[in-house]
């Protein structure tokens, strides 16, 4: 799954991320750093999102073809 690696960076990131500073400014820049961190993972989990599924939805070692194309009908056996 793609979007477990971008979890686990999420979760080390807000293990890491506490506010301990006692300064206003010392706390804003820290909320300034975790908004720009927390959108780039929100950039990397879009673009996981953004992705085709269909490469999770077909078996890699069949042939890409659609399954109303796989099986042949009892009618198309019985035309000439």
């Amino acid at each position: 799954e793609l979007r477990s690696p971008i979890e686990k960076e999420l979760k080390e990131f807000v293990k890491i991320s506490k506010c301990n500073d006692v300064s206003f400014w010392s706390i804003k820049q820290s909320v300034e750093k975790t908004h720009r961190t927390l959108f780039k993972f929100m950039k990397k989990f879009e673009a996981v999102l953004s992705e085709p599924c269909r490469s999770s939805l077909v078996e890699s070692d069949k042939e890409e073809q659609p399954d109303f194309l796989s099986q042949p009908t009892a009618i198309s056996e019985a035309s000439p």
